[in-house]
């Protein structure tokens, strides 16, 4: 099985003393589609924001094609 895509693992993100992301972990593989769902304020965009490197995490491992990044 090929390595996703992109990989992001254990991810923790704080903004002041508001915890938004506490160990998010998502998976996309290349060529498909993925959702991510989740209710408003639940971190999804700022997982997104972290993924393209556009907000940088406190903690956890981003992964790219298998290249660890950011």
């Amino acid at each position: 099985m090929p390595a996703p895509a992109l990989a992001l693992d254990s991810i923790g993100k704080s903004f002041a003393r508001r915890r938004v992301l506490s160990a998010a972990t998502l998976d996309v593989a290349a060529g498909r589609i993925t959702v991510l769902p989740g209710r408003d304020g639940c971190g999804k965009s700022t997982l997104i924001r972290i993924a393209v490197g556009e907000v940088s995490k406190d903690y956890g491992t981003v992964r790219i094609a298998g290249r660890t990044g950011r």
